[in-house]
């Protein structure tokens, strides 16, 4: 699937990107923001679009990499979800920080993970603990994808805080396989697996 930064859609997905709307036409058209990553990786939007779907509406969404219109958000909507993907990755730190220190609604937390890469220095790969745990201490619903985040962030809050498998397995389980036509979705990060990882990938979908 091809997926564009500027207009957050790819051939199958289209969001409400608001940060795209100048600020005198933005209206509010869900009672939540979501706040994702709308870089051109389809790992990023199949997430989102599961969220959506397990809520049961389309929301409106915000680009974590753009600077959010705090004013806007705390005046229109009940709740903001911050989810899917690995929203922990150090790209992302300057929207927690912000984030701690701006929304004033319920945050529920969904779907998402650190990026941890092996021969990197943890701190240069993950978002800075403070302002994460600042959030995660608030937060309605604390859901992550996997123990590591827990533990670096979620340690100690008990019963709100769950680990589940990211959300894009629920938009995915709507996906008919038949013997006929198997189907493989790969989301290329190079700087995650090697060329012969992704080369035997590419091999079983030939």
């Amino acid at each position: 699937m091809k997926t564009s930064e500027s207009t957050g859609e790819d051939r199958q997905m289209v969001f409400r990107n608001l940060q795209l709307v100048s600020p005198v036409e933005r209206v509010a058209k869900s009672n939540v923001m979501q706040f994702i990553s709308t870089n051109a990786n389809i790992g990023n939007f199949m997430p989102v679009k599961a969220i959506q779907n397990m809520l049961g509406e389309e929301t409106d969404v915000w680009n974590m990499h753009r600077p959010v219109d705090w004013q806007f958000v705390n005046a229109n909507y009940k709740a903001v979800v911050i989810g899917g993907a690995g929203l922990l990755s150090r790209a992302f730190n300057q929207f927690w920080i912000d984030c701690a220190a701006n929304c004033n609604l319920p945050i529920i937390v969904w779907g998402i993970g650190t990026c941890i890469i092996d021969g990197i220095e943890l701190e240069q790969t993950i978002c800075d603990f403070e302002p994460v745990r600042s959030i995660f201490d608030r937060a309605v619903l604390i859901n992550v994808r996997d123990e590591v985040t827990a533990k670096l962030y979620a340690d100690g809050l008990g019963d709100k805080t769950w680990i589940t498998a990211c959300p894009t397995i629920d938009y995915l389980s709507k996906f008919e396989v038949t013997p006929e036509r198997n189907t493989l979705t790969l989301s290329v990060h190079p700087e995650l697996a090697t060329e012969r990882t992704h080369g035997l990938i590419q091999a079983m979908s030939e």
